[in-house]
C-alpha cells in the first residue's frame, strides 16, 4: 500500500498495481483503505480503494495480475524492502492507527473507520494553554473564566474541570447543525447530580424549537432540550463516574423532540418526552460547551469533567454508538 510519486493512493503486488485518480498529498489528514475481496482467483484489478470512507470508483490498474502473497519477510511500515534486503520508497509524513484485518471489510465498516460525517471533534486533552483544539475543521474553543489550573487528569491523559458557576468553552468557526438535519452528539462526562440542569453542549437560537441543548437533568439523566420541549433517559450519569453519552436525531422530514434517541454507555435509553416539539435549529449564535446562552444570559453551567466531544452530520447507528463508548 503506497502513495504514487504524483500523490495517488495505490496498491502494488510486484508486477502490477491499482491506483486512485485523485492525489491525497495535500498536507491534510486522510483515511485510506485497501480491500481485497474473497474470490477463488483474486486479482489486482479487484482491489477496492477508499479515501476518507468513500469507495474510489475511478481506479486504474496497470495490468491484470493474480494476487498470491508469499510471506517471506516482516511487515514494513513506512518503507519497502527489496529482494536484496535494502529499503527504499521511504514515507515522508504522518501515519497513525494502522490496522490489518484478515477479512474484506464492507463499505459501511470502512465508512465507520473513517468516521464519515464527523464535522467537529474536541478531544479536550490539550493539557496546557487556554484554547481547546478542534481536530476536523480547526473550530477551536476559547476557555472562558478558566485558566491552566482547570486542566486535570481525565480518562486517559488530561481534560478540563468545569466549576458549575461561570466556566465554559466558546467555539469559533463552527455553529452547529442547522434546521431539521440529522445529527449525532457524543461525549464522555463525569459529574454529580446537583439539583439543576447542566449543559454539556448547546447551539442555536433561544426560541421555540430553534435551540439544541444536550444536558444532564437535575436527577442525573441524560436529556436533550430544544426550547419548548425535551426528552430524557432513565439512567443517571450523576454518580461521579465516567460515562459515555450520545444523542441522535434522524431527519425524517419533520423531526420532533420525542424522536431523539439517547444512549448512555452505549445502551439505548428508555425515554420520556415533554411534548412533541418540532425541531428546526436556527444558527444565530456561538456553539458552547458547558453552558447555554439564553438571549445573552448564560445559565446551567456544567459541573464536572467533559472530554472527547464529537458532532456528526448524520444519525449514527446503535453499533456505531457502542463502538464510541468502548
Amino acid at each position: 500500500v503506497r502513495l504514487q510519486n504524483t500523490g495517488e493512493l495505490a496498491v502494488g503486488i510486484w508486477g502490477a498495481y491499482i491506483k486512485t485518480a485523485t492525489a491525497i498529498n495535500d498536507g491534510r489528514w486522510h483515511h485510506i483503505a485497501a480491500v481485497l475481496p474473497p474470490t477463488a482467483t483474486p486479482n489486482v484489478t479487484g482491489i477496492r480503494l477508499y479515501v476518507d470512507g468513500q469507495l474510489q470508483t475511478n481506479t486504474t490498474a496497470s495490468a491484470s495480475l493474480a494476487v498470491d502473497t508469499a510471506l517471506v519477510d516482516d511487515v514494513q511500515i513506512g518503507a519497502y524492502r527489496t529482494a536484496n534486503g535494502s529499503r527504499t520508497s521511504w514515507f515522508k509524513g504522518l501515519i497513525e492507527d494502522l490496522r490489518l484485518y484478515d477479512r474484506a471489510l464492507t463499505d459501511a465498516e470502512i465508512a465507520w473507520l473513517a468516521r464519515v460525517g464527523l464535522v467537529a471533534h474536541w478531544p479536550i486533552n490539550d493539557g496546557q494553554g487556554t484554547v481547546v483544539r478542534e481536530q476536523v475543521g480547526q473550530a477551536h474553543a476559547r476557555m472562558v473564566n478558566m485558566d491552566t489550573t482547570n486542566w486535570t487528569s481525565g480518562r486517559a491523559g488530561t481534560t478540563l474541570r468545569f466549576n458549575g458557576t461561570d466556566e465554559y468553552l466558546a467555539v469559533t468557526g463552527f455553529t452547529g447543525i442547522a434546521a431539521k438535519a440529522s445529527r449525532t452528539c457524543s461525549a464522555w462526562v463525569k459529574t454529580t447530580a446537583t439539583g439543576a440542569d447542566q449543559i454539556l453542549l448547546s447551539w442555536g437560537t433561544a426560541a421555540t424549537g430553534q435551540k439544541w441543548m444536550v444536558r444532564v437533568q437535575p436527577a442525573g439523566q441524560l436529556a436533550v432540550g430544544v426550547w419548548g420541549g425535551y426528552i430524557q433517559g432513565t439512567s443517571s450519569v450523576g454518580d461521579n463516574q465516567w460515562h459515555h453519552v450520545a444523542a441522535v436525531l434522524t431527519d425524517d422530514g419533520s423531526p420532533t423532540v420525542d424522536e431523539i434517541r439517547l444512549y448512555v454507555d452505549g445502551q439505548l435509553q428508555t425515554t420520556s418526552a415533554l411534548n412533541t416539539q418540532a425541531i428546526d435549529t436556527l444558527l444565530t449564535d456561538t456553539l458552547y460547551i458547558g453552558v447555554a446562552n439564553n438571549n445573552g444570559t448564560f445559565q446551567n453551567f456544567f459541573n464536572g469533567l467533559i472530554e472527547n466531544v464529537q458532532i456528526y452530520n448524520r444519525a449514527l447507528t446503535a453499533e456505531e454508538i457502542k463502538d464510541l463508548a468502548k
